[in-house]
């Protein structure tokens, strides 16, 4: 194991240098001070789609349990408020209600003329809840509050059709279907296994939540990964927290402009293979691997003395591949594929393990079969992290999936536009921490360069 006070270079997605010898612990959920921030932002968030929850009421379509169309019909139920019309009422009595103090970090922002809201709850109210369904519960409290006070409604009129628009049919189901969200979907009973909530956004969320930007929307995913890589233990000791931030530098963070310059050495007439031969060729002259031996055939076999150093350049290699396969067809359908191929042949043309210690080829070759094979899941953009299908692979596979689906052209049944909407509509209030992670690391980094 290298020693702690290695450094890396920090790229942004147009191949410019951002920031120089700075520290591997520099970019560490830990220390980081934009990580940090956006993750806060994503745990204090509430969407409220006060749209929907007016459509529902009118047309008495309550409950949200349908997978498509949303039309469990309730008739008798139905009341018909002007609730977009009231938005910014409700915005100002949420907000009185939700801070702590007058003047505090609440944030209440009306999007599309009233029709959402937009919600950060103060950060006191999410230290002290216990999971990440605080500021939802909370946000959504609060908001039916405001509808029933401003409509006068009693328990007689109807406050209880009232919650089961923000809420669905929770707690009648395990999930909240609702006019309720957030830039987290975990809802606490849905979420089988622990350490998994940061890996529960679909990759469409990621996509629009950085308007499709490639190198970006591959670095807020990767970071969203290891990020949950630490909630879950997995980087727990040295060895394994550097394994994640080395990662996490050279697939999301495009460190030392290694993605850069693959995919600009391969982008006029590229495929995997010439992804592959560039990267031995690269690891080769940086010292990650070394030739161990030279059969009577010419064949190279490699060694390396860092392999979490060899798997985070493996990481940068296979998200190099897929832009190169999967933009030069702007198709994000075969992206597992793409996956499957670069793994299978760098283990072949090496000798080394490949990404992830075979974890990459495994679940890229279930994640082929179910999504597009026998199976037809859902296309690459509706599947998370979390899905059983993706989950076993510790952080080096969504990036990809991401990265794909930013270069799709319109080819997916399951797009952005379709799956994530919300996203799309929140977007220009994020921070920009959210929307441009490469380089608010990368500053943030900067800040402890000559600390650590």
């Amino acid at each position: 194991m290298k020693d702690k006070k290695e450094t890396i270079d920090l790229y942004d997605e147009e191949g410019k240098i951002l920031a120089e010898d700075i520290p591997l612990q520099a970019i560490s959920p830990l220390r980081n001070r934009a990580i940090r921030d956006m993750i806060m932002t994503f745990k204090r968030s509430a969407i409220i789609n006060l749209k929907k929850a007016e459509h529902a009421l009118k047309t008495g379509a309550l409950g949200s349990e349908m997978g498509i169309g949303e039309d469990c019909q309730i008739p008798g139920c139905e009341m018909d408020l002007d609730i977009v019309a009231n938005a910014g009422t409700i915005a100002d009595m949420i907000r009185e209600w939700l801070q702590v103090e007058p003047g505090d970090d609440t944030v209440v922002e009306l999007i599309d003329g009233g029709e959402m809201l937009f919600v950060l709850v103060p950060k006191r109210r999410v230290e002290i809840g216990s999971d990440l369904a605080t500021p939802r519960v909370n946000v959504g409290i609060a908001v039916a509050h405001a509808i029933i006070e401003i409509f006068g409604l009693t328990p007689f009129t109807g406050t209880e059709v009232i919650k089961a628009a923000i809420f669905g049919r929770y707690p009648q189901s395990i999930s909240a279907k609702g006019a309720l969200s957030g830039l987290i979907p975990a809802w606490p009973p849905t979420v089988d296994g622990v350490g998994l909530n940061f890996r529960t956004n679909m990759v469409n969320d990621i996509v629009a939540m950085t308007n499709k930007d490639t190198m970006n929307g591959v670095a807020l995913s990767s970071i969203l990964e290891h990020v949950a890589m630490f909630d879950s233990g997995d980087a727990i000791h040295p060895a394994y927290e550097r394994y994640h931030l080395l990662g996490l530098a050279f697939q999301g963070l495009n460190a030392d402009n290694l993605v850069y310059d693959l995919v600009k050495e391969n982008a006029v007439d590229g495929t995997i293979g010439s992804v592959i031969v560039d990267l031995i060729s690269r690891a080769e002259k940086d010292g990650v691997i070394s030739v161990k031996e030279t059969l009577p055939s010419g064949f190279k076999i490699y060694k390396t003395d860092d392999a979490s150093l060899w798997n985070a350049y493996l990481a940068a290699g296979q998200l190099a591949s897929v832009i190169i396969n999967c933009g030069a067809m702007r198709a994000a359908q075969g992206v597992p594929a793409s996956m499957v191929e670069f793994n299978d042949m760098i283990k072949l043309a090496t000798g080394l393990p490949d990404i992830d210690y075979g974890r990459g080829l495994g679940t890229s070759i279930g994640v082929s079969f179910y999504s597009h094979n026998i199976y037809g899941g859902a296309g690459p953009g509706a599947f998370s992290p979390a899905n059983p299908l993706l989950r076993h692979c510790r952080g080096f596979l969504a990036p990809c999936f991401v990265a794909a689906m930013c270069l799709d052209a319109g080819t997916q049944m399951f797009t952005p536009e379709l799956t994530s909407s919300n996203f799309l509509r929140v977007r220009d209030v994020l921070p920009e921490e959210i929307k441009k992670p490469i380089r608010a690391v990368a500053e943030a980094a900067l800040e402890l360069k000559g600390k650590l």
